[in-house]
């Protein structure tokens, strides 16, 4: 359980940026006990343990919800947390599943030494890792901002004297209407939900990084397509453009491939959870 941690690739090159960015979404995972891109995560017991407690989580909402069909307020919220938990459950889930091949593309970016080549790749590879660093704060600041305003949703709407808790769970055959299961209750919820926004934090990350790098390839390919033809006279330069645009091309092409691999099935699911989501968020605003 607390053996050294291994990442993907060893750090040896201070002027990547891609593998600072990298270390505060592993950060993330790291403080949600979800190691999930290290060599020896599966060496532990604490996917198991998330597992039977989302499981039980969802459980426990199918239950308050049946149980309380008669409250409007409590049905909605049992819903919306019924879709949040499955969406969590399905992401995780599918990247343990494809973790392998995760850790393949992420040694791809953080080995990536495209920026040495010429000032015009160290320009394009700066730009895109800016771009990388702006979407690492867009993704800390979207989430936890999220994560803010479901939990201050009673206070906002001045519901608390009437016990409305921010989502729709809460610890089976005790009465959080009464002192103090409506704190505990609370208190449960604001630990969970800012658990999983750190854990998408961690996960959604090395996506950002494999969007950027991928553009910053293309760049480089195009940059090379414009020098084809200037300088007919030099065979030599001309056959060098064109070796590398093939190898680029190659690269890129199976990395790519690998990508969608990974993701269209879990972000497939998670946009069909998050649509409905919203759709019942929507229902609960306009009710109110």
């Amino acid at each position: 359980m607390f053996s050294p941690r291994k990442t993907p690739v060893q750090p040896d090159d201070s002027e990547q940026g891609y593998r600072k960015i990298y270390g505060v979404f592993h950060w993330f995972l790291k403080v949600a006990v979800l190691r999930i891109f290290d060599d020896d995560y599966m060496a532990g017991p604490f996917f198991t343990f998330h597992m039977l407690d989302m499981s039980i989580a969802i459980v426990v909402v199918i239950f308050h919800f049946l149980h309380h069909l008669h409250d409007l307020d409590t049905v909605i919220l049992s819903l919306s947390a019924f879709l949040a938990g499955v969406e969590v459950l399905l992401k995780i889930v599918g990247m343990v599943r494809r973790r392998q091949h995760v850790q393949r593309m992420l040694q791809t970016v953080l080995s990536d030494r495209s920026y040495r080549s010429a000032p015009t790749e160290a320009a394009i590879c700066d730009k895109y890792q800016r771009l990388a660093r702006k979407l690492l704060y867009v993704t800390v600041i979207s989430y936890l901002t999220t994560c803010t305003m479901l939990l201050i949703y009673p206070v906002l709407a001045g519901e608390l004297g009437n016990h409305v808790l921010p989502i729709g769970y809460a610890i089976p055959f005790l009465d959080y209407h009464q002192h103090p299961w409506y704190l505990a209750n609370y208190i449960l919820q604001i630990v969970q939900l800012h658990w999983v926004a750190i854990v998408f934090i961690g996960l959604d990350g090395p996506f950002y990084l494999f969007v950027c790098y991928s553009a910053s390839q293309i760049e480089i390919m195009l940059e090379y397509l414009k020098r084809i033809g200037q300088n007919p006279d030099e065979d030599a330069e001309q056959g060098e453009l064109i070796r590398k645009i093939f190898e680029a091309h190659t690269r890129l092409s199976e990395f790519l491939s690998e990508c969608s691999f990974v993701y269209r099935e879990i972000y497939l699911m998670q946009t069909l959870c998050s649509i409905g989501h919203i759709c019942v968020s929507l229902f609960h605003i306009q009710l109110k």
